[in-house]
């Protein structure tokens, strides 16, 4: 038992002040001795020496390192990062501002690991985490089918490399937690040969948009951006899943969601300049993929595909009222021309031209402002 080792992965944004009450809690664990434990600087604008004050004070405590990223690329990112940088069977995350739950936390990962070790594969153990205030105090436990986060989570490395589950730039910054537990789900449905194991402890203080986090800006840019994120990149992964449909109505209904994503990023760059071109481009490459998914685009009917988009809706009240943007959909779409919006419909599929919808970032931004 005491042969296992687990990589204990920090990406850290903050000062360094805010990873030491997890660091502390480390140094208390009755098998601290099995962890190496690696701090991401992803590229933090609050540290001038790479967190090495960090590495100094603790390193006669704990096997402690520093990798920096690259480039600023979000939680999700640089937690992937951390996980390419560690060798270790297992590892866990942990945000840089919680911290482990009690000092046997890791002892208690380790036995169940050991103890199943002549059983079925383990794709990971999912301890209890608990939702906290900013002093740590509970506000409310996640157990059974509540866990849903990363986070209190150790991962089997072989599983996850095996399934190439991975974090990926379109969702690193909004939904990384919710798309790594739905790709193990669908992987362990898929494949029958591994099992998610139960630890029935609470493992893990998180403490969730506190002021200048990623969760704390969520508005409803990002979750609409995010939203057909989600549904392209599931879709992606199941692609390279033999045993599941690939039928071209998915593509199709995909098409029109990003269709309706991207009119609406469109419309409120005319109005508040809110487009980021990290996200445009992502949809760009949306786009790309799923039209190669359907082939010929004429099989894409205005009636059944295109539909009455309410967006449309939208568009055309603020061309004629000069109105402000509603977030909310415009139901009532009687009074909307069907031609104009079939024509919307087919330029958006069409790459014959230069259309909003498939130019690059800046282009877009001299079409909206009447440069062309």
């Amino acid at each position: 038992m005491a042969d296992i080792k687990i990589d204990y992965i920090i990406p850290t944004y903050y000062d360094s002040s805010v990873v030491k009450v997890g660091l502390d809690k480390l140094c208390k664990q009755t098998m601290k001795d099995s962890l190496h434990i690696t701090l991401v600087n992803d590229c933090s604008p609050n540290t001038d020496c790479n967190y090495q004050d960090i590495i100094d004070e603790y390193s006669d405590k704990l096997n402690i390192r520093v990798v920096k990223t690259p480039y600023n690329s979000g939680p999700g990112m640089a937690m992937q990062f951390g996980v390419d940088a560690g060798t270790s069977d297992y590892y866990l995350i942990q945000d840089d501002d919680d911290c482990i739950a009690s000092d046997d936390v890791i002892e208690s990962y380790i036995k169940m690991i050991d103890e199943h070790k002549n059983q079925a594969n383990i794709a990971t153990i999912m301890g209890n985490s608990a939702l906290c205030n900013k002093d740590f105090s509970i506000r409310e436990e996640f157990s059974n089918d509540n866990k849903s986060i990363v986070h209190g989570r150790l991962f089997y490395r072989k599983f996850m490399q095996s399934h190439n589950i991975r974090y990926i730039d379109s969702v690193s910054w909004w939904m990384d937690d919710y798309y790594i537990n739905l790709l193990i789900i669908l992987t362990i449905e898929g494949t029958h040969s591994y099992i998610n194991l139960d630890l029935d402890k609470l493992c893990y203080l998180y403490r969730p948009g506190l002021a200048g986090s990623v969760t704390d800006g969520i508005g409803f840019y990002e979750k609409l951006f995010r939203g057909i994120a989600i549904d392209v990149e599931v879709r992606k992964f199941l692609d390279t899943r033999c045993y599941m449909d690939n039928s071209i109505e998915i593509y199709k209904a995909l098409n029109k969601e990003l269709f309706d994503t991207m009119l609406r990023l469109i419309l409120m760059q005319y109005k508040e300049d809110t487009i980021r071109e990290r996200e445009w481009n992502i949809l760009l490459g949306y786009r790309e993929y799923l039209l190669s998914k359907i082939g010929d685009t004429d099989k894409c009917q205005y009636d059944t595909d295109g539909g009455l988009f309410k967006n449309y809706a939208d568009y055309l009240l603020n061309k004629m009222l000069d109105a402000k943007i509603d977030t909310d959909y415009i139901a009532d779409n009687s009074n909307i021309d069907s031609g104009t919006l079939e024509d919307m419909y087919y330029t958006y599929l069409s790459d014959d031209e230069e259309t909003m919808f498939n130019c690059k970032y800046n282009r877009l931004n001299d079409i909206i402002q009447g440069r062309v």
